[in-house]
């Protein structure tokens, strides 16, 4: 059985309603003030905050908390 997108767009929705601290990497580069491709280059870099989830999984989601926290401190530092 396969999901529409509007089913799928529906339940990504629901998720972060549950979960608000769970926030993509567009939202995590927002909050940084870096582009997506820097918040990569810094992923392999080992650079920045961590992933939320394992490694290889999708999507890649972050802690609100701790990339507003390591924005802070990097900022302050700057």
């Amino acid at each position: 059985m396969q999901l529409s997108e509007a089913s799928m767009s529906a339940m990504r929705e629901e998720a972060r309603r549950r979960d608000p601290d769970n926030i993509n990497r567009n939202v995590a580069a927002e909050i940084l003030g870096v582009s997506l491709r820097t918040l990569q280059r810094w992923h392999r870099q080992e650079i920045g905050p961590q992933r939320k989830n394992e490694p290889h999984k999708r999507p890649v989601r972050y802690s609100r908390v701790e990339v507003e926290h390591w924005a802070s401190s990097h900022n302050s530092a700057a």
